[in-house]
């Protein structure tokens, strides 16, 4: 089955800064949902979606856009069974100068979310890849820049997203993704399948360029200060997520999770094709709870569709500690895996698009595996 790539990048200001600048920004298209659903649709054909006047699930005003789902894996090559958990708003022409697109979120259970540009009905794609906390309201503002080309879907001839074309936005769980993922390797292990709400409000299309935070040397390749973006967790069980800060300020993803025996767990940071381009090196910094072996891996992708995916490895053995360790990795130790093939042999920087974190020390020791993990977003070095 192929895969959906979806990539993220850059954070935002402080609130206070964004809402400041926003207001002198015109204001392309807005909906609150406080006179119904409006002009949304879900594509989910077993989803019910709803405004909800629910005081408590509501971000400003008297209603938000409420859609119920049971979690289900996506099958690509079964059309007719839809997007589950899906939600799509229809958007008006003459989007030309669009710079921002910024809304609140909120999900029963936490969980990923893709946020997809499409240029057109059957167009070219762009995603951006959002965390949704459970039982608490994310406040986005995602840039142009944010979007990424979706890789695996129809190719776009230009190479650049066309506002002009673009007839709607969609917001997918992305834990359709997972499971999907999950039922065709024995190696992921997946919670059963639950009862999932989201609740969308303030939903706001600006003109113009968001305030964005102050560059960063080096340049984090995922971000994990709240609201935390561009990564997904696949496998695992009672997995935790949350954003942690650490006393210096920064932000550290805490993820906490048990891993069956023979099982994975994969952490998936999705970049920018050119993050690595000009690095020579992928810095970590993580501390474990106990001793675990991680691959670290990264994805280069040169055409669309698996077959043009090759992906390198490099394995790190962490001790428990209870600080933060520096794992500094050079593009030169990563090998490519055993079960993959790569026309020229040799790992492309500029092609990676994904970098994924597995624990597999569940493979090795061949038992449970209970640990929490602390990550710091990964940089790339010179």
């Amino acid at each position: 089955m192929k895969r959906t790539v979806i990539a993220i990048v850059m954070t935002l200001a402080t609130l206070s800064l964004t809402h400041a600048v926003a207001q002198e920004r015109e204001v392309l298209f807005m909906e609150d949902f406080e006179g119904g659903v409006g002009s949304s649709v879900t594509l989910d054909p077993a989803a019910e979606l709803s405004v909800t006047n629910d005081p408590d699930l509501v971000f400003a005003g008297e209603g938000s856009l409420q859609l119920e789902y049971v979690q289900a894996p996506m099958y690509q090559d079964v059309p007719d069974w839809g997007l589950p958990g899906s939600l799509a708003l229809p958007l008006p022409e003459g989007l030309a100068g669009l710079g921002e697109v910024a809304f609140a979120l909120r999900a029963q259970l936490s969980t990923p979310i893709v946020v997809t540009l499409a240029e057109g009905d059957d167009g070219p794609r762009y995603n951006c890849l959002l965390w949704c906390a459970a039982d608490e309201w994310s406040e986005f503002s995602l840039a142009l820049d944010d979007f990424v080309s979706d890789l695996d879907g129809p190719v776009d001839p230009n190479g650049r997203l066309d506002l002009e074309l673009v007839n709607g936005i969609a917001l997918i769980d992305a834990d359709s993704f997972v499971r999907a993922i999950a039922e065709q390797s024995p190696l992921f292990d997946a919670e059963p399948a639950a009862e999932q709400t989201l609740w969308l409000d303030e939903f706001v299309l600006r003109a113009g360029e968001p305030p964005a935070a102050m560059p960063e040397v080096p340049a984090p390749l995922a971000h994990y200060t709240p609201p935390m973006r561009g990564f997904l967790v696949i496998g695992g069980r009672d997995v935790t997520v949350a954003s942690e800060e650490q006393d210096d300020g920064a932000h550290a993803l805490r993820l906490g999770y048990t891993m069956p025996a023979t099982t994975i767990l994969g952490l998936m940071n999705a970049i920018q094709p050119d993050a690595l381009a000009d690095c020579s090196a992928i810095r970590l910094h993580a501390r474990t709870n106990r001793q675990v072996t991680l691959i670290v891996a990264l994805e280069e992708q040169r055409e669309p569709g698996d077959l043009g995916k090759s992906r390198y490895e490099s394995v790190v053995t962490l001790e428990p500690s209870e600080d933060l360790q520096t794992i500094t990795l050079p593009l030169a130790l990563f090998k490519l895996a055993d079960d993959q093939t790569d026309p020229d042999g040799a790992l492309n920087a500029d092609l990676v698009n994904m970098l994924s974190i597995a624990d597999v020390t569940a493979i090795f020791t061949g038992g449970e595996v209970i640990n929490t993990l602390r990550l710091l977003p990964p940089v790339a070095v010179d």
